[in-house]
């Protein structure tokens, strides 16, 4: 990692930031991993096996600083599993870059994955009017007037 840093970057100040930034990276897969271990937790016959395991899997979300709001996230994430890899990889780049965290906005979040839904949507033969909208988008389909959308 400080190898690749040449030039004016070579120098010590650039290297800690490179190496934190880097770390950084691994605390977001580290949070994936906590939350995804905790989901899979199940009982399987032997309550102190289960306790060690439940306590672990706690102690390992803490330790990511896992926040209620990546949990959120994470949720937004598993819903599109098998139906639409690049809103996931959408989603997965909000955990990584960490905009899921106390001051985010949900309804910022969810209206950028349902705008590029909809553009998807957009598209394909028939889904015009799934919206409202006639072939070219700007008119009402049921009266014609582009001053307004029926419902």
């Amino acid at each position: 990692l400080i190898t690749d840093l040449t030039g004016d970057n070579a120098r010590y100040t650039f290297a800690i930031v490179a190496m934190w930034r880097h770390g950084e990276l691994g605390s977001s897969t580290r949070r994936v991993k906590a939350m995804t271990a905790m989901q899979e937790l199940s009982y399987g016959g032997d309550p102190a096996k289960w306790k060690l395991d439940f306590l672990g899997r706690a102690r390992e979300i803490y330790a990511s600083k896992l926040t209620i709001e990546h949990f959120i996230v994470h949720c937004a994430f598993h819903s599109f599993e098998g139906k639409n890899q690049q809103v996931q990889a959408m989603i997965a780049g909000d955990i990584n870059s960490d905009k899921a965290g106390p001051d985010m906005s949900l309804k910022t979040l969810a209206g950028q994955y349902s705008t590029f839904l909809s553009t998807l949507a957009s598209g394909k033969p028939g889904s015009a009017r799934v919206n409202n909208l006639d072939a070219d988008g700007r008119k009402c389909y049921t009266c014609g007037s582009s001053k307004h959308l029926a419902n």
